[in-house]
């Protein structure tokens, strides 16, 4: 690859790499589809699942006292649970019409969030395990395991420092069966995964960078990040949809 493309990647990695540090997702919302615009999608996915799974290991052994196991089990179990059933939705159903619905459902709880409404479950740990399961259909489908699990904990005003330590972990759990995955059907080439370990360096740098500014936010503003974050995905989501069906 050129150098000048090389460049790019590496600064949009670095500011994927801040988004995940500070908030402990969304890295790939930032990097995919920028990345999309000088690399193939066969490039893109493997590689920033690559880095995914590199940034949440980290994140989860720096965090690992705040993890909440009983939430992150259930929803890990579930996660699995619900990944082969998501690949058969994708079979049945046109992907860019999940993508359509999924979105507008995405911007519509983001938003019932943001301004402030919410549902308290009491008995929590009864709706892990479904939660995961819808995680994991999603994340089979159209790679979307995030928004349910966020929506979730900022539902549940889950603080910030749990909030991140419960995301990254799952999400690091769920980054070493996807990487497994694709190691075996051949998604994970070797060239692809070259071209991954000459993008790291970026990625600590924004790390630490977000960390350093996750202890400075507050609690309410943590949270509106977060569903702003979100709600981009639900607006991702929908516009890639729709474009591709029209």
């Amino acid at each position: 690859m050129d150098p000048v493309p090389i460049l790019a990647a590496a600064a949009v990695l670095l500011l994927s790499g801040f988004v995940q540090g500070l908030v402990g997702f969304g890295s790939a919302l930032v990097a995919v589809p920028i990345l999309s615009l000088f690399m193939g999608p066969k490039v893109v996915v493997p590689l920033t699942h690559v880095h995914g799974l590199l940034m949440n290991m980290y994140l989860s052994v720096r965090n690992r006292r705040y993890i909440q196991r009983k939430r992150v089990i259930p929803l890990f179990l579930g996660g699995i649970l619900g990944i082969p059933f998501g690949a058969a939705v994708l079979i049945l159903l046109p992907s860019n019409a999940l993508r359509v619905l999924i979105g507008i459902l995405i911007m519509i709880f983001s938003l019932l969030l943001l301004v402030g409404f919410s549902y308290r479950f009491k008995r929590e740990n009864r709706a892990l395990v479904p939660l995961g399961f819808v995680s994991g259909l999603l994340n089979g489908s159209v790679s979307m395991s995030g928004p349910p699990i966020i929506l979730f904990l900022s539902n549940q005003r889950i603080g910030k420092v749990h909030f991140r330590a419960n995301l990254v972990t799952y999400f690091f759990l769920l980054n070493i069966v996807t990487f497994i995955v694709f190691f075996g059907t051949r998604v994970l080439s070797e060239d692809v995964l070259l071209l991954s370990i000459i993008l790291v360096p970026p990625l600590p740098v924004g790390l630490l960078i977000g960390e350093f500014l996750s202890h400075k936010v507050g609690e309410d503003w943590f949270r509106k990040i977060a569903l702003f974050l979100v709600m981009a995905a639900g607006i991702t989501a929908f516009l890639t949809g729709i474009l591709s069906i029209i």
